[in-house]
């Protein structure tokens, strides 16, 4: 038997381990997407909807008080956290040899994640492990 071929791959895999970045960058551009996009289209993440917006915020809306004298991105935006969309298109990635962070650069974002637990926009779910996870394994099985 010839181990030649073997040799080669776990040497390529030693080489690679190393550095999953590549994979990680990748998991990272589908976690955007979800997170942008799929998740303020469902208006919740993780199969929890987000709580209705307060009365008080639904009359600001309707009458353009406040932050919502600012121009709606989509006409009359009756979903919750969505206006300007500017939270929505806040995610960012940053990728290191052995790391994936995703995050919002929004401002008022954290309040959103912590202050509002009933309207998370991150969550670290079996499905964003599942993604991260086929990635890598995708990655290492080419090696």
């Amino acid at each position: 038997m010839d181990a030649t071929a073997v040799t080669q791959k776990i040497t390529g895999l030693k080489e690679r381990v190393g550095d999953i970045s590549q994979p990680l960058s990748e998991a990272g551009d589908e976690l955007l997407q979800y997170f942008g996009p799929e998740v303020f289209n469902a208006q919740g993440i993780a199969g929890e909807a987000w709580r209705d917006l307060a009365p008080t915020t639904q009359k600001a809306r309707e009458r353009h008080w406040g932050y919502y004298v600012q121009p709606s991105g989509e006409g009359p935006a009756r979903r919750i956290l969505v206006w300007t969309g500017r939270l929505m298109a806040g995610f960012k990635k940053e990728v290191a040899t052995m790391s994936l962070r995703i995050f919002n650069d929004v401002e008022y974002a954290k309040y959103h994640q912590y202050d509002y637990p009933t309207r998370r926009i991150l969550a670290l779910t079996k499905d964003v492990l599942a993604t991260v996870r086929t990635k890598v394994r995708d990655y290492l099985i080419k090696v």
